[in-house]
C-alpha cells in the first residue's frame, strides 16, 4: 500500500512538471516574446549602461535616431540626432575614423552646454 502512495506521488509531481512545461511553451507562443533589440521596425543601435538600472540607448526608427535614457521607472528622450549626425553602422577598416557613441554624446554635451569636466567621471 505504500508503494502505491510513493508511485502516486512520484507520478503527480511529474505531471506538475509536464503541466508547467506546456503551459509555459504556450505562453510564450502566445505572446511572440522577442529578444531585447529585435524588431523589423526599430533597431537598437548602441546602448551604454550607466549605472543599475540605468543605461543609454540610441535607437533608429522611422528614419529618426533617437538618444533614450533608460532607467526602471521611465524612458526619457534625451536627443534627436540630426540626419548624418550619428552613424547607423561604423565603417570597418576603408581608412575613415567615424565618429563613435562616445564623440556623439560628448558633442551633445558640448551643444547643451554642458561641460566634460567637473565633479564625476570625465569624457575622454
Amino acid at each position: 500500500m505504500q508503494f502505491l502512495t510513493v508511485l502516486g506521488t512520484l507520478v503527480l509531481i511529474a505531471a506538475i512538471f509536464v503541466g508547467a512545461y506546456w503551459f509555459s511553451r504556450m505562453l510564450a507562443k502566445r505572446n511572440r516574446f522577442r529578444r531585447f533589440g529585435s524588431s523589423e521596425n526599430i533597431q537598437v543601435l548602441e546602448q551604454m549602461a550607466v549605472g543599475p538600472d540605468r543605461m543609454l540607448l540610441v535607437v533608429k526608427t522611422a528614419d529618426k535616431v533617437l538618444l533614450l535614457g533608460v532607467t526602471a521607472q521611465q524612458v526619457t528622450l534625451l536627443k534627436e540626432f540630426e540626419p548624418g549626425e550619428f552613424p547607423e553602422r561604423p565603417s570597418s577598416g576603408d581608412g575613415e575614423q567615424t565618429s563613435s557613441f562616445k564623440d556623439a554624446l560628448k558633442n551633445s554635451l558640448k551643444t547643451w552646454g554642458v561641460s566634460s569636466g567637473g565633479k564625476g567621471r570625465r569624457l575622454k
